[in-house]
């Protein structure tokens, strides 16, 4: 994403999710796929709610015709009020998940990432944890091993009504749509077996990485420990 537009979130208060494509596997083929959509040039192409908004040039001009931040601002409150029904849903029919925002930071040149985490149960604090891994090859799959870790804290304490919170749409539509990607494929394969075998009710949703600021700093902290510990995918 070009600095330009990367900061015009950032004063919006927006931290957005980045993909390099010369970074990631299969980045040629999304490129290409971009351009099939009618992307030109093909980068930046910017989503906003998992809808394409288009290049710079269209990105700037929402911004200066004043439409740009009420759409970000309708998604926030779209989010705001998906989370609270949700909750209240699981109220209504004596279901009560825990919720586990999770984050994950990750370094390329050092192959590292930070996992960090957080559980709230309807009447117990909140839980946090935080730990460092290493030998982690994309964001992608630091963003996947923070969310098993998650689930094999809530296995190993005997919870077993889960709702998982992310804020990586990426990894979302991989659960959800059980997507094979090969860079995460055996934590894909643990994250969907223990929705499936582990838990009494599983779900997961996207969260605002302003609203998953404890579970963001967290890994930060993670990030700078010095522990080594080998990532097993």
């Amino acid at each position: 994403m070009s600095h330009t537009i990367k900061t015009l979130f950032l004063d919006f208060g927006v931290n957005p999710t980045i993909y390099e494509l010369d970074e990631i596997n299969r980045g040629n083929e999304i490129e290409q796929a971009l351009a099939q959509i009618g992307c030109s040039p093909t980068v930046p192409a910017v989503f906003i709610g998992g809808q394409l908004v288009g290049g710079a040039n269209q990105v700037m001009s929402l911004h200066l015709n004043r439409s740009l931040l009420p759409m970000l601002k309708r998604l926030y409150q779209y989010v705001l009020l998906s989370r609270i029904l949700m909750l209240k849903l699981h109220q209504l029919y004596d279901i009560y998940p825990l919720v586990f925002p999770s984050d994950a930071p990750w370094r390329k040149e050092a192959r590292k990432a930070g996992l960090g985490w957080t559980a709230k149960a309807s009447s117990t604090p909140v839980m946090c944890q935080k730990r460092p891994v290493h030998h982690v090859s994309s964001a992608l799959l630091a963003e996947g091993l923070a969310a098993r870790e998650a689930l094999l804290f809530c296995r190993d304490r005997g919870m077993d009504r889960i709702h998982l919170e992310l804020d990586s749409s990426q990894l979302i539509k991989v659960i959800q749509q059980e997507e094979p990607i090969i860079e995460i494929h055996g934590v894909l394969a643990d994250i969907l077996h223990f929705s499936k075998s582990l838990f009494v009710f599983f779900s997961c949703s996207w969260i605002p990485r302003n609203l998953n600021l404890v579970a963001d700093s967290l890994s930060k902290e993670a990030l700078c420990m010095g522990e080594d510990v080998i990532a097993f995918t």
